[in-house]
């Protein structure tokens, strides 16, 4: 799951511009003024797409972040034991680190990625001490990814990817797009 999420996101970070780029050149061909219907819908447009870096968050939702936080430092405590074990065998200052490993098991180790801990165990033939306290954690880690491919296969750009070459499919998609963010029926 983790393989098909990194590809995901390689290809909406491609697609993006392009449905962005298509959208554009649709509109301009069939007579939609976009900058008209941004203006029109301004409060609409902004609760739909926020700004980058912005971030809303009601009361109940920082209530669930800070538990998720407190969460994730104990998830971290109970791992602490297998990171440190992996880490000593891949620090770039050992006989036979690898520098590129040790930034991906940090990274993984303080984002909760714990599968990919897991991985680099087996490979290393380390066993982890609480495979029951592992199991828990895999199984909620692969209910988030599960989550977030759900997710990104929603997001306009992914369905554009998905359009491939066909003309009525890229039209219905902008079409739909229109009337989801503008309220615009074509």
């Amino acid at each position: 799951m983790r393989s098909e999420l990194e590809y995901q996101e390689e290809v909406l970070a491609e697609y993006h511009h392009l449905f962005e780029e298509y959208y554009r050149g649709w509109c301009g061909e069939n007579g939609i003024d976009i900058a008209k219907q941004e203006q029109q819908n301004s409060k609409r447009v902004d609760e739909m797409i926020p700004k980058p870096n912005e971030q809303k968050y009601d009361s109940n939702e920082l209530i669930i972040l800070e538990d998720t936080k407190q969460e994730q430092k104990e998830d971290m405590k109970k791992m602490n034991k297998l990171y440190r074990k992996l880490a000593m065998e891949l620090h770039p200052d050992k006989q036979n680190g690898d520098e590129k490993k040790f930034a991906k098991l940090n990274e993984a180790y303080e984002n909760g990625k714990w599968s990919v801990l897991l991985e680099e165990a087996i490979e290393l033939g380390i066993e982890p001490d609480n495979f029951l306290y592992l199991s828990g954690l895999l199984k909620e880690e692969a209910e988030n990814l599960r989550e977030q491919i759900k997710h990104n296969k929603g997001i306009y750009s992914w369905k554009y990817y998905e359009c491939d070459e066909d003309e009525d499919c890229k039209s219905k998609l902008i079409k739909d797009f229109l009337k989801q963010l503008f309220n615009l029926e074509i």
